[in-house]
């Protein structure tokens, strides 16, 4: 599954948050759990769309989801958030790019 298209499936993710916050730092705790969760709902989704076994699907998607955790810093996750939010998935995939290979573990682990 492409990390790609599972950041692109988080803007659902910050659907019916008011986009109030004129900057990544405004950002709540909150909001950024809130996406976090929805990064591996739509990776769950997508998984789950494509067929593959639900046991394997959710072992990939909260590996992935954890090993975006250990490595994005709060602020980085607070750019991504915002950067979804005010629909600019170019920028948000910036934030996130430099940790997608860390992810390639969970992939050769489940896939």
């Amino acid at each position: 599954m492409r990390a790609a298209a599972i950041l692109l499936i988080s803007a659902m993710a910050v659907t019916g948050f008011a986009s109030a916050q004129t900057a990544p730092e405004q950002v709540t705790a909150s909001q950024v759990s809130h996406y976090q969760m929805g990064i591996e709902r739509g990776c769950k989704n997508k998984g789950r769309q494509r067929g593959d076994p639900v046991e394997r699907v959710d072992a990939l998607c909260a590996c992935m989801i954890e090993r975006m955790k250990a490595s994005l810093s709060q602020a980085e996750w607070q750019q991504a958030f915002y950067f979804a939010l005010t629909r600019r998935p170019e920028e948000e995939m910036q934030v996130v790019a430099p940790y997608l290979p860390t992810l390639q573990t969970c992939k050769s682990r489940y896939e």
